[in-house]
């Protein structure tokens, strides 16, 4: 498409402006890279959700542990 752009304005007499092959790579390559991942404030929120997901299973095995070993209540007869 570009290049058909360059031929209809030389057949005007306009100047052409020419895109160096490598600057036309460089702008496609550079642009997935904005897209992809997450932003860094994503990326901080995933990681406090998982410390803090981690440390309520911590305080629940903990939980569990304290009860656990807690003596059984006494067996009344009667």
């Amino acid at each position: 498409r570009l290049i058909d752009l360059e031929r209809e304005r030389e057949s005007k007499g306009q100047p052409v402006k020419t895109v160096e092959p490598c600057v036309v790579a460089a702008a496609e390559t550079r642009r997935p890279s904005i897209v992809q991942g997450p932003t860094e404030s994503e990326r901080d929120r995933q990681l406090a959700d998982a410390a803090r997901r981690r440390r309520d299973s911590e305080s629940e095995l903990k939980r569990y542990a304290a009860e656990a070993s807690k003596p059984p209540p006494p067996i009344e007869y009667k």
